[in-house]
């Protein structure tokens, strides 16, 4: 069962104006899982989730035993192309799953419990075995957050959904900003800082056995789903005889902590899913890997995989590509620029080349290759309701008309990506609208 719940709250914030004029009902967003398959179920048991932390007093690290999810919000991505100098981006909303045990009771159960939230800087040291770096990332927890976003419970219409499922799954969406640009939260986003967003469980909830007989019992509130076919890189380990499990590829752009003595990425097979939405249009990777060596897919990989375009193997295909989100510009054309060789064409420092106030271009027209990829990837954005939940977004996947064949040697064939949304039928002059920056490599 699932519904789909739209609802607003008000962060007041120290922000700079930001320059794309989006707006904030269709927030823009990374993608870091690579869709969602499946979501974690609950395990009847008495115990208590451990730690202190209560939801909505803001105290989201008061003890290491405080359990928690985090995604990372990558520097490959997290570089604007909005303006601003140093560059930032503008968070204005997110977006979660929120699953509940308690079910099928008189008069309903208590209220969902949606948990604090928080912004942290990003550490590449493992917290609890001192390992790294080793290419994955961890929330610095030993800084003060950025930001913390205060949960509690809600208070939801009584839901009785026997006999199955025995929980109930709903797709929240928050927008705390206005259509006013820099009324959101402005966060770094100079290809260097990384944020983690972390998502903190509150103490002292349980789930039990049903209660009616039909359902699971309890006061449990999961914020969690997860993408379950990743696709990790290569060599990307625990690093460390401990925690367990060691020498298995983790996830590097997510995690969690379930205990003193565990603070890890999350799996090859599992990625938790929470996003944040921007007021910058953003452009992310995917890429489709078309033969069955060393990590075949079933579909075009768009998850935090994606960043990582292994073809080290002889024979191995692989054909990269993008999304454009960029939400309020259905119907109008993105096109893109390439940079193919970020070492003798850097990208340009913040701000960069100003085209109209709310496009600037980061990537080098010093380089031959720069429109490469135009009009071979150029197309429509178009709304999208199929991969995602809570809000309607318009998007537009580049084709998958390029491929390179392994073994490349390393240290790869790195580039960078910019796209610009224009608004052909709105001039001339014709809007335009800039995207982020993004660095990758096929490896």
């Amino acid at each position: 069962m699932s519904r789909r719940l739209s609802a607003a709250v008000f962060l007041i914030a120290v922000c700079a104006p930001a320059l794309a004029q989006i707006p904030t009902a269709n927030a823009n967003s990374y993608e870091l899982d690579n869709g969602i398959e499946s979501f974690a179920i609950f395990t009847a048991t008495t115990a208590l989730t451990p730690g202190n932390e209560v939801a909505g007093d803001g105290i989201v690290n008061g003890s290491p035993n405080n359990q928690m999810f985090w995604q990372i919000l990558p520097k490959e991505l997290l570089n604007a192309g909005n303006g601003s100098n140093p560059g930032t981006m503008e968070i204005v909303a997110f977006e979660f799953d929120i699953f509940s045990s308690s079910l099928g009771m008189t008069p309903g159960g208590p209220p969902l419990v949606i948990w604090d939230m928080s912004l942290h800087p990003v550490t590449y040291v493992n917290p609890i075995s001192g390992a790294g770096p080793d290419g994955r990332r961890y929330p610095d927890l030993s800084a003060q957050p950025l930001v913390t976003f205060l949960g509690g419970p809600i208070f939801l219409p009584p839901q009785t959904i026997c006999p199955n499922p025995q929980y109930l799954g709903i797709s929240l969406s928050f927008t705390f900003a206005t259509a006013i640009p820099g009324s959101g939260l402005e966060v770094p986003a100079d290809g260097v800082q990384e944020l983690a967003w972390c998502f903190w469980q509150p103490s002292g909830m349980v789930a039990a056995s049903g209660s009616t007989g039909c359902t699971v019992g309890g006061n449990l509130s999961m914020m969690s789903a997860f993408s379950t076919n990743e696709r990790v890189p290569d060599g990307i380990t625990t690093g460390a005889a401990t925690p367990a499990p060691t020498g298995v590829n983790r996830n590097p752009f997510h995690g969690f902590r379930t205990s003193p003595t565990n603070v890890n990425n999350t799996a090859s097979s599992q990625a938790f899913s929470a996003t944040l939405g921007f007021r910058e249009p953003v452009l992310q990777f995917r890429f489709l890997s078309t033969t069955t060596l060393p990590n075949s897919m079933t579909g075009p990989e768009r998850g935090s995989g994606a960043i990582f375009m292994n073809a080290t193997a002889p024979g191995v295909v692989v054909n990269p590509s993008t999304r454009t989100c960029a939400s309020g510009h259905a119907g109008e054309t993105v096109i893109h620029v390439v940079t193919s060789d970020p070492v003798a064409y850097p990208m340009l420092p913040a701000p960069g080349i100003p085209f109209t106030p709310t496009a600037f271009l980061r990537l080098s027209l010093a380089d031959p290759l720069v429109f490469a990829l135009t009009p071979a990837w150029d197309g429509v954005l178009v709304p999208n309701t199929t991969d995602y939940g809570s809000t309607l977004k318009h998007t537009y996947d580049a084709p998958l008309n390029v491929s390179f064949t392994g073994p490349i040697p390393p240290p790869g064939l790195p580039f960078l990506l910019q796209a610009f949304i224009v608004n052909f039928a709105g001039g001339p002059p014709f809007p335009m609208v800039s995207t982020n920056a993004i660095r990758g490599t096929i490896f």
